[in-house]
């Protein structure tokens, strides 16, 4: 591991050199173990620390350090989770896949007495373990320490907001404040606790909507998740999508689901009086003829340079149908008094009277084809 000469800043030049391309590669390696496990965080960061701060704390303990090579926390990476149940689990891939310092490592959970709140977060000091120090990317980094904080995004939240007050604990607190700054601590426990069960809901949820689709069509509302089940399980969806595709000279993403593009499309299909699964897939069935119709007149294949199109395009096209099927007048009081965007339809793009015209054309190529 590189030395420092007491405080010598050039030193610390150098060995700055060394832990900055070292944080980056940890931050990548973190995030693809993460992704590995299934578990996707916010952010993960790294900083170096400065020379000042590192050498103020050297003066400040010089019984504990001997010079700036004996701080443990040079280099610091942050991992920042979405959930609080995911700071163990990301905790637990850490104890795998590094070697640990487990004496100067701490969870400063446990050091908050149960009836107090406070910031909570899980240290760790950790160095390369010996297989990845002989891989030939990590080889330069054999025997760099760093110091690993893993930490839920409200947990996050608390101590940079507490850190911005100034208040180092609950000692230094005015006596007035200490139960504001717990009541608001509390608050923030409490709600990492509910979004990571609105969480595990959501998923006992998407699963229902799987087994139910086959069997109780009608009975599942149009939202985001019923939307996302049905747009990767319905063919005749499928074959619109493709279809369009070509017309348009692009791919189908078929890259997981899409939840904005879904949750987008249910707020259009319910706009359009779709009210769920079973009607959905009726209104694409009787529907599916003039969707391929109206997309020939609409699309435009050099008026994107988009590569693809997300699964689910077909829906943007019944939206369009079922709006050109009203009066101009009935479409025009829907888009009003809907969630369709009115930007768009009445707006500078206005997609209303265009869409009217196409489908004037549609109609008339189609008299014409039965004459």
């Amino acid at each position: 591991m590189a030395k420092f000469d007491g405080a010598n800043v050039e030193d610390y030049g150098r060995i700055a050199e060394v832990l900055d391309p070292f944080g980056q590669s940890l931050c990548g390696l973190l995030k693809q173990i993460a992704l590995n496990s299934g578990i996707r965080v916010h952010s993960i960061v790294y900083r170096v620390k400065a020379y000042e701060s590192a050498a103020a704390k050297v003066a400040k303990s010089p019984d504990k350090y001997t010079g700036i090579e004996a701080l443990t926390d040079m280099l610091g990476v942050r991992v920042i989770t979405y959930f609080a149940d995911e700071v163990d689990a990301i905790a637990e891939l850490v104890e795998s896949e590094f070697a640990v310092d487990f004496e100067n490592s701490v969870d400063k959970r446990a050091l908050l007495d149960p009836d107090r709140f406070g910031y909570l977060s899980r240290h760790y000091i950790l160095s390369l373990n010996s297989v990845r120090e002989g891989l030939p990317e990590y080889s330069r980094f054999k025997g760099e320490i760093f110091e690993l904080q893993i930490r839920s995004i409200l947990q996050h939240a608390w101590a940079e907001v507490e850190h911005d007050l100034g208040y180092k604990s609950q000692a230094s607190l005015p006596g007035g404040m200490k139960r504001q700054f717990s009541r608001l601590a509390g608050l923030l426990e409490l709600a990492d606790e509910q979004f990571a069960d609105l969480r595990d809901r959501s998923v006992q949820y998407s699963r229902q909507v799987q087994a139910d689709m086959a069997l109780h069509p009608e009975s599942l509302g149009i939202d985001q998740v019923t939307v996302g089940n049905f747009v990767i399980g319905n063919e005749l969806l499928r074959s619109l999508d493709s279809q369009l595709a070509v017309m348009m000279k692009r791919t189908v993403l078929e890259e997981g689901k899409n939840e904005p593009y879904n949750a987008h499309q249910a707020s259009n299909l319910v706009a359009v009086g779709i009210r769920n699964l079973e009607q959905l897939a009726e209104e694409l069935e009787s529907n599916y003829s003039l969707i391929l119709d109206f997309g020939r007149e609409w699309i435009s294949p050099e008026g994107s340079k988009a590569k693809s199109v997300p699964r689910g395009v077909s829906l943007y096209y019944l939206v369009m149908v079922k709006v050109v099927q009203m009066s101009e007048a009935e479409a025009r009081r829907v888009i009003e008094s809907s969630k369709l965007p009115e930007s768009e339809w009445l707006g500078e793009k206005n997609l209303l009277s265009r869409a009217f015209a196409k489908y004037e054309c549609v109609l008339e190529k189609r008299a014409e084809e039965t004459s």
